[in-house]
């Protein structure tokens, strides 16, 4: 999951079972003063995060280079977000996530990266590629035995990832009560994306828990979001930015154009009221905290195909499509195959106005 779930998880103190993790022991990624560094960042470069430039030398935090090393704070590899779950689409397989910024450079060819645990001493190789691996996240499936040797028997082992771009900070997972049936919500907040190429942050709600999608075939999954005014149905391709067993992300106000097909999708703002409604039925409520987060995505991770509908984030933002949601106007076709056809309009879910979605044609 993303750095503000590290808020949501640290309050899960009770022990679990399952083989889910989440992160748990990083603050919540605040950009306090507002110089590009949340607060996860700020603490790796022991800099000030209510002072932008804490040595008052004339140069922004963000462009310190604090370790020395050539490359300026802000352009650092970090990650914000560790997750161990089970991968409901590789029976007996534990989908082990981290993610983060500046992982990899910008580079073709092969590119590895080892992920530390350091209470053990244990390691574990991972290979970049484009298709599963990238600047913004790790992605490699274990057995749980490997999980079990990789972390050991701690309840809160300490974890970094080493990349060709340097170590980075820690995090400590933590396990999660995870039994199967019905979804369970560990909490809700609002979340800030910011970026040199978006004028205005983008928002996002953020959920967190166990048994949160359904898969609906060999490599899709759906949810819905319950709200007052009516449900948000979701599907998508697995690990899409927006779907995770254990992590929904969904943006707070739609950029698709209404259609009386599709229940409306209202603001989403601080103390609304949601639930996740599956096939094993239906959650608890949880309340929509303030946003937690504030995340910069470099330009050099903006490049990227962040949602994995085959438009990269800087494509999606110029055509108003949004690029952590695979299916901008759920009309059951993804925002790239609806650009390269050229037949449906990627935000409006009837293009022809004919009251038949645009996936049902």
């Amino acid at each position: 999951m993303w750095p503000w779930m590290a808020a949501l998880a640290v309050q899960l103190l009770v022990p679990a079972v399952a083989l889910a993790w989440c992160v748990g022991g990083a603050p919540p990624a605040r950009d306090g003063d507002d110089d590009g560094l949340n607060d996860i960042q700020e603490a790796f470069f022991a800099t000030n995060p209510n002072d932008p430039d804490t040595d008052h030398d004339g140069v922004p935090d963000r462009n310190e280079d604090s370790d020395g090393d050539g490359i300026v704070n802000q352009r650092e590899p970090h990650i914000f977000s560790i997750e161990f779950f089970q991968d409901p689409f590789h029976p007996g397989r534990i989908g082990t996530l981290l993610e983060g910024i500046n992982l990899f450079p910008p580079l073709n060819g092969t590119q590895r990266a080892t992920i530390s645990v350091l209470d053990t001493g244990r390691r574990r190789r991972v290979t970049y590629n484009k298709r599963r691996n990238r600047r913004t996240q790790v992605y490699v499936r274990l057995t749980p035995a490997q999980v079990d040797h990789l972390l050991g028997s701690g309840s809160n082992p300490t974890i970094d990832l080493e990349t060709p771009r340097g170590t980075t900070n820690t995090l400590s997972p933590m396990r999660m009560p995870c039994p199967p049936g019905v979804p369970k919500l560990m909490g809700a907040a609002l979340v800030d994306i910011r970026s040199s190429v978006v004028a205005e942050p983008l928002r996002y709600l953020v959920i967190g828990g166990c048994n949160l999608v359904d898969p609906v075939g060999s490599d899709r999954v759906r949810t819905r979001i319950r709200l007052a005014d009516g449900d948000i149905d979701l599907r998508g391709r697995y690990f899409s930015a927006a779907l995770l067993p254990s992590r929904l992300l969904i943006p707070t106000i739609s950029r698709a154009v209404p259609d009386p097909a599709l229940p409306p999708w209202n603001e989403i703002v601080e103390g609304a009221v949601v639930k996740v409604v599956n096939a094993s039925g239906e959650s608890m409520p949880a309340v929509v905290d303030a946003p937690i987060a504030q995340i910069t995505i470099p330009p050099d991770n903006v490049d990227e195909d962040h949602d994995r509908d085959g438009l990269s984030s800087l494509t999606e933002i110029g055509i108003g499509t949004d690029p952590l949601l695979l299916d901008t106007d759920r009309d059951g076709i993804d925002d790239g195959r609806e650009v390269a056809g050229g037949t449906f309009d990627p935000l409006d879910p009837d293009t022809d106005g004919d009251g038949i979605l645009d996936g049902d044609e």
